[in-house]
């Protein structure tokens, strides 16, 4: 029997200060159905105050391989510190210039708890205007939360992040509505952060790619999965190719942009520090 605070399919998504002490700056809902916390009281403190001692070191590894390579993606499996003990997660990291995002799937909870993967996702996709259009307007609702207010001096990479914009879609619409949007899209795109905020996501991408990229992000929320995205984005400033590292958790798709010239590579790296927890 397993932990009745947890359940099958539990994810969630976070973004932090990029700076050493790595804080959380706004986490999902769903971290109270993963971790038994609330938001609040998570907000402001480190996320290497909740890995386990002998996970730390490893994780402050990757974190700096993170920071240094600018990774998209680099997924860990890690032990956090719930209110009800130890559990499992997968977690993708994602470097947006001045912050990070972690979209987290439970793996398992106290007790040895397995809910595993995420099961797929039953989708619903509807081809009536009606109901695309009505669809969880409730979720809608932008996201808000204090952007980093650290000292550039203690931003990691100040110097020489490379621009990104980082953004949070609501998965249970067919346009994929933008809850969230980084400050960074005005000046690579020439759009303004704040009116982008409700606006469909598939409104910004170019007819050649729209077929495909629909495709995509019905994929990535059918199966709960992370997919590296190229397309063409229109913007004020023209059709500008971009890439982007799309990831689904139950609260909301989180996506990383970047322009397509971009020195970094696209892969993602993987690492797994539990598997004495496993047996």
């Amino acid at each position: 029997m397993g932990d009745p605070h947890y359940s099958p399919g539990i994810s969630f998504f976070s973004i932090l200060e990029a700076t050493r002490s790595n804080q959380f700056i706004y986490l999902s809902e769903s971290v109270g159905d993963a971790l038994g916390f609330e938001p609040d009281e998570m907000v402001g403190n480190s996320a290497f105050e909740y890995c386990h001692p002998d996970d730390r070191t490893c994780v402050m590894n990757v974190f700096d391989d993170c920071i240094r390579n600018q990774r998209m993606g680099a997924i860990i499996h890690v032990r956090a510190r719930g209110k009800f003990g130890w559990v499992e997660l997968e977690t993708v990291w994602s470097f947006c210039h001045n912050i990070i995002f972690h979209t987290n799937r439970l793996i398992r909870g106290p007790n040895h708890f397995e809910s595993r993967m995420d099961p797929p996702l039953a989708l619903t996709q509807s081809t009536s205007s009606e109901s695309r259009g009505t669809q969880s307007t409730s979720k809608n609702i932008p996201l808000e939360f204090v952007h980093p207010s650290a000292p550039s001096s203690e931003r990691l990479n100040h110097s020489t992040a490379e621009p990104r914009v980082g953004l949070v879609l609501n998965r249970f619409s067919y346009y994929c509505y933008i809850q969230y949007c980084s400050e960074l899209v005005g000046y690579m795109f020439g759009i303004s952060q704040k009116e982008i905020l409700g606006n469909s996501f598939l409104s910004y991408i170019h007819p050649s790619d729209l077929e495909r990229v629909e495709e995509q992000l019905t994929s990535i929320k059918s199966q709960n999965i992370l997919l590296p995205i190229a397309f063409t984005l229109v913007s004020p400033y023209g059709d500008v190719p971009v890439q982007g590292v799309f990831s689904a958790t139950i609260d909301g798709i989180v996506a990383v942009i970047r322009h397509a010239n971009s020195k970094f590579p696209l892969d993602c790296t993987m690492h797994y520090f539990t598997n004495t927890y496993r047996q």
